[in-house]
């Protein structure tokens, strides 16, 4: 599965996603700030699905020539224990390594929730 890890996204998560075997690319390391377009069409370019907590990318997603794979991460508190969470939910449900549509994952108190964007 490839995965393109917008730039909110930590080092942490991309080290355990690649760990899990995951190709895995850091925007990053594109070493300059890309809008959320030019993220949209990298993802394209290379079938990569982009991992992101950035709303923005919801209404983008709606137009017919931006539509892409997105997991939007969402979590209240955003903490570093709330994030590994998500993360864990992802990799142990398959949910991630099966993924063929976008989905909000959401952890805010409990349980994490999915909801799959048409």
């Amino acid at each position: 599965m490839k995965i393109l890890a917008d730039e909110n996204i930590p080092q942490s998560v991309i080290r355990k996603l690649q760990k899990e075997g995951f190709d895995v690319f850091d925007i990053k390391r594109k070493g300059k700030r890309l809008s959320d377009l030019e993220i949209i069409f990298a993802a394209k370019k290379e079938n990569r699905i982009i991992i992101t907590f950035d709303n923005d990318f919801l209404g983008l997603i709606k137009i017919p020539e931006y539509k892409t794979r997105i997991i939007l991460l969402k979590t209240a508190p955003q903490t570093k224990s709330n994030i590994n969470k998500l993360l864990q939910f992802l990799i142990q449900s398959g949910l991630i390594t099966n993924f063929n549509q976008s989905a909000i994952v959401s952890l805010v108190n409990d349980p994490i929730n999915v909801s799959y964007i048409v």
